[in-house]
């Protein structure tokens, strides 16, 4: 695919040299330079200079040493936002290790899965956690090193972490090479098992320096997402390859979102959602709306709703795609023009739309996107023992995103839905991302899901699982009403199920999975039972 977009002016793509793959040296190079300067300010207010959190990475980083983790091994890491998190991370630079992101929610066969093909021997972890550890196979896991407490040890060898270790030298700091794994990342796992995407250090400094190279010293990075995850992670990245300080929250926060940004000084954060925006669009409009230090974001596409927030509080916006495999695989201009556009394929990045056999198809038509790179070590290096998983995703030399989009002549890519998400009712093919936009525009709706599910005979029909915001209740014939002038009639749905919460995956996606295995409940409003009929418009004949 060509675009007539060349890219952002802060992002040229390029091999990194090994000391910025080395976040654990970058690091060290600011407690050097600038000791006292802020590097990170907490949920609780606390402000953690430059020093203070490389000592306590390279304390850690001495701790792991003392436990035989060498340049290469995993390390599993278990632990919320906070300076143990960052601490972890740093530390395992520093050594040369794989942070292995445990997700806090795991518990059970999850984690199970997530240990045993982790092969890590050394496990972070907060202590309140531990106790989920009894009962399950920890694969190859030997060590573990808590914060918070030392609990029982559930047959393993339990140790607190210990702030005063003697700290590992500088000189025997690991040097990072752009091949190295960095990480290693868990998908959502709403179809199967969650998969552990082997993340080099190369695809970490790209991801962070695509989306967020514009940053400067001066600047403050928002992570209200864990880091356990890649967007989180990415940002961080950036803000080490921008000398950018940070602020970390342990979850998005929409109703404290601008008082937490007036209070730490952000300016960018790792990205934000149409949903969390469109919550902070139902807030009533203040005075002071646009008194705050908040900037630029990235999101998904823009839309109306979108640029209304922009307009509102005065923030610059710009559309990327990404993934946990990826590393900046779109990027648009800041403050695009078009609607719903995910942006152009960034420089060093070729991309295809194509079908079922990997044919591309023709412009305007919808395909599955794959993608590679001109460059080595960008993308992913597979899934972590997991060597099916690797071959099918990677298959023809492509690595399959599983996500269906389309591109018009400008270049320009349109985001329609995960492969798998896709409805199909007679005929027509509904994209469940934009029935979810559409219906959560409505203003008792704080999220929704839509599914195809299978009523009468073998065709599909749309339901829409929704909850609603806290204090007012979803009237399914008003929902539709909203939705018959927003968007076609085959799109509008046929069944709504009014739920306290959507079911989530233990990585916070929904899982459509289930509520498609559901179907239509009991509980489910059916629009033709209420003797509500939507029909296509009929137009006169010339």
């Amino acid at each position: 695919m060509t675009s007539n977009w060349i890219g952002p002016d802060w992002f040229e793509p390029r091999r990194p040299e090994p000391f910025e793959c080395s976040i654990g040296l970058l690091l060290e190079g600011r407690a050097a330079k600038a000791p006292d300067e802020p590097f990170a300010v907490l949920e609780d207010g606390e402000t953690l200079s430059n020093r203070t959190v490389c000592d306590a990475a390279r304390a850690m980083a001495a701790q792991l040493k003392r436990h035989r983790v060498e340049e290469g091994d995993m390390v599993a890491v278990w632990l919320p936002n906070g300076r143990v998190m960052l601490a972890a991370i740093f530390a395992c630079s520093m050594v040369g290790a794989v942070a292995v992101q445990i997700n806090i929610a795991f518990r059970g066969r999850m984690l199970e899965h997530a240990l045993r093909i982790s092969g890590a021997g050394v496990l972070v972890a907060h202590a309140e956690l531990v106790e989920r550890l009894e009962g399950i196979d920890t694969g190859s896991l030997q060590q573990v090193l808590t914060a918070g407490g030392t609990p029982d040890g559930k047959g393993l060898r339990i140790e607190p972490l210990d702030p005063h270790e003697p700290l590992l030298p500088a000189s025997e700091l690991a040097t990072r090479q752009p091949w190295d794994l960095a990480a290693i990342i868990f998908t959502s796992g709403t179809t199967g098992p969650s998969k552990g995407v082997r993340v080099t250090c190369c695809q970490l400094w790209t991801l962070g320096n695509a989306y967020y190279g514009f940053m400067s010293p001066e600047d403050r990075m928002l992570l209200m997402g864990p880091l356990f995850h890649i967007g989180s992670l990415g940002a961080l990245w950036g803000a080490m390859a921008t000398g950018a300080s940070v602020a970390v929250m342990e979850t998005f926060n929409a109703p404290e979102f601008w008082n937490i940004v007036r209070r730490t000084g952000a300016t960018s954060t790792m990205g934000v959602f149409s949903s969390f925006t469109d919550l902070l669009m139902k807030a009533p409009a203040r005075p002071d709306d646009r008194d705050h230090t908040f900037r630029r974001s990235l999101v998904s596409s823009l839309n109306p709703s979108l640029r209304a927030f922009s307009e509102r509080f005065g923030v610059e916006l710009f559309a990327g795609f990404s993934m946990s495999e990826t590393s900046a695989v779109t990027i648009s201009q800041v403050n695009p023009s078009k609607n719903n556009s995910v942006g152009c394929v960034r420089k060093g990045l070729q991309v295809r739309l194509v079908d079922a056999h990997d044919i591309e198809v023709p412009l305007g038509q919808t395909g599955e996107l794959v993608v590679r790179s001109e460059l080595p070590w960008v993308l992913n290096d597979g899934y972590q023992n997991n060597p099916e998983g690797t071959v099918a995703a990677w298959r023809n030399g492509w690595f399959h995103t599983g996500d269906l989009m389309y591109a018009d002549a400008d270049g320009d890519l349109f985001y329609v839905d995960r492969l798998k998400d896709a409805i199909r009712r007679r005929g027509e093919n509904i994209s469940s991302a934009e029935v979810e936009a559409e219906v959560r525009a409505f203003p008792p709706v704080r999220d929704a899901a839509a599914v195809g599910v299978t009523a009468e005979g073998d065709s599909e029909d749309v339901l829409v699982a929704v909850c609603a915001c806290d204090g007012l209740a979803i009237d399914p014939a008003e929902l539709l009403e909203f939705l018959q002038p927003r968007m076609p009639h085959y799109m509008i749905p046929r069944y709504v199920r009014v739920l306290p919460e959507l079911p989530l995956t233990l990585t916070n996606k929904v899982q459509k999975s289930e509520l498609r295995a559901q179907g239509v409940t009991h509980d489910t409003w059916d629009r033709e039972a209420a003797g509500i009929r939507i029909r296509r418009q009929r137009l006169s004949s010339e």
